[in-house]
């Protein structure tokens, strides 16, 4: 894998706002796969006092996003599952380690494993579709 791509990628995704916002930070980019630390803070906690569950289906869909984004693709979610297995507290680091599965000519499906201290306490699938090759893979093909 090109390692100006994935400076690239990791650039583009440190800027964004809503990964900033939520304070995710890219710990690890290989071709097809992402993995995605995100610390749960007070601000990240529903009514019970655990991490909200939207959280966990952002950091699904962020991760495989990335995940598939490695492979020089634009892409769109059209469709996001997320199994809660364990309630997830404060002071959790939530490790997100996302994989494509399967790539078709318009569709492309990846799937993630969230852990906090190794404990598995979701899962993620998604289904994306290809809108195209990366506008930047396509100004600086290599």
């Amino acid at each position: 894998m090109d390692s100006r791509w994935l400076e690239y990628i990791r650039e583009k995704f440190d800027h964004a706002p809503f990964f900033r916002f939520l304070n995710a930070q890219i710990a690890e980019l290989q071709a097809g796969s992402a993995t995605v630390f995100l610390p749960v803070t007070e601000q990240l906690l529903n009514t019970y006092g655990t991490c909200h569950g939207g959280v966990l289906a952002a950091l699904a869909d962020m991760s495989m996003g990335l995940a598939l984004r490695t492979l020089k693709l634009k892409v769109v979610t059209v469709e996001l599952a997320v199994n809660y297995l364990q309630p997830v507290y404060p002071g959790c680091s939530l490790v997100a380690a996302a994989q494509a599965v399967y790539q078709g000519r318009r569709l492309i499906m990846a799937e993630t494993e969230i852990r906090c201290r190794e404990n598995l306490v979701a899962k993620g699938k998604g289904t994306f579709i290809v809108t195209g090759a990366d506008e930047e893979e396509a100004k600086n093909p290599g």
